[in-house]
């Protein structure tokens, strides 16, 4: 059983708590497989802290691309995912999974291709997997808007959630 108690951070990790403030990752775990138990993971991003404290016993693995900047984004938004309980720091809301990894949206030092890293991911993702797209984009001069707007990724997007 998942312990937010004795892991210090916690208190301060307001979305674990029931709505309307958080999404009740509490009550998820008293569930079978609501701590992410035999559950995969992969998460794609820029960057990440992967020896962080509470992300280290996960042996989390960079399965492609680069580890290319935004730590602090990449390391905060899979901690809160998969923090480990370990009485250190944080913990996360699915601290149990089973396998965690992760793919940088740049594949080489000058190629940026999120609709790549998609497509790379669902090659190695098996069925029920979860993939966190950690991504937005610039579009015909708007900022921030989501990486969908661009045909190629929309339509890796679209690949992923049709695979068997």
């Amino acid at each position: 059983m998942v312990n937010p108690a004795d892991d210090p951070r916690s208190p301060n990790q307001g979305y674990l708590d029931p709505a309307p403030d958080g999404i009740d990752a509490e009550f998820a775990w008293t569930i079978p497989g609501g701590d992410g138990a035999n559950q995969g993971f992969v998460d794609i991003e820029w960057g990440w802290t992967l020896n962080h404290e509470d992300l280290t016993a996960h042996s989390i693995t960079l399965l492609s691309g680069l580890n290319n900047g935004y730590e602090g984004h990449g390391t905060a938004v899979l901690g809160e995912v998969a923090a480990v309980d370990n009485t250190i720091g944080c913990v996360g809301i699915t601290p149990e999974l089973d396998s965690v990894s992760v793919i940088g949206q740049w594949r080489t030092a000058t190629d940026y291709d999120i609709a790549d890293a998609i497509l790379d991911a669902c090659g190695r993702m098996d069925f029920g997997e979860v993939l966190l797209l950690e991504a937005h984009n610039d579009y015909n001069g708007f900022h921030l808007v989501p990486v969908e707007a661009y045909d190629d990724t929309f339509e890796m997007i679209r690949l992923g959630k049709s695979l068997p």
